[in-house]
């Protein structure tokens, strides 16, 4: 029905809102944000829009995007404590996906070393098996340590940079 008024209606603004809460809701996210950039060009003063733009970019994983609309939202008017909230789930978003990733990571890696010890036992052959057995188990250790130090200095860089914007 909301696609419908739009159609005859395309300046009614609050039904295209809708329209675009519904998309989101069904995880049409380009839809959702094509209907939310039409409410702006329609009525700048609706606020709400450009905040739910950012939300559609959070739910994505797209947190940079989603954080430039809401800098974006702030400075436009939109009270700060909803700026500070969408922040802070911005952060939460952004802090499980990278536990996320890095255990998709270390299973990757551990996965890796699993498919490349036989190999490399079979290359060591003068070497005992228990010794080989405890080189192929270390690989998979050093890869998840590596990757967990890799992605904690990434963190760290961007909560320096996030915390230089504000």
């Amino acid at each position: 029905e909301l696609e419908q008024t739009v159609m005859i209606q395309p300046d009614y603004w609050s039904a295209r809102f809708n329209l675009g809460v519904v998309y989101k809701k069904q995880e049409k996210y380009e839809a959702a944000r094509t209907e939310f950039k039409k409410v702006l060009e329609q009525n700048p003063q609706v606020l709400a829009a450009l905040m739910q733009i950012g939300e559609t970019y959070e739910l994505q994983g797209f947190y940079d995007e989603a954080e430039s609309i809401y800098e974006d939202a702030r400075d436009k008017g939109v009270p700060n404590d909803q700026i500070l909230e969408a922040m802070r789930n911005l952060e939460i978003g952004r802090a499980r996906s990278h536990r996320a990733a890095q255990s998709q990571m270390g299973q990757s890696l551990n996965s890796l070393s699993q498919k490349m010890a036989p190999d490399y036992l079979n290359s060591n052959s003068n070497t005992s098996n228990s010794s080989n057995n405890s080189s192929g188990a270390s690989l998979g250790t050093l890869g998840s340590v590596l990757m967990q130090q890799f992605m904690q200095g990434r963190s760290q860089n961007r909560n320096q940079q996030n915390n230089s914007n504000f």
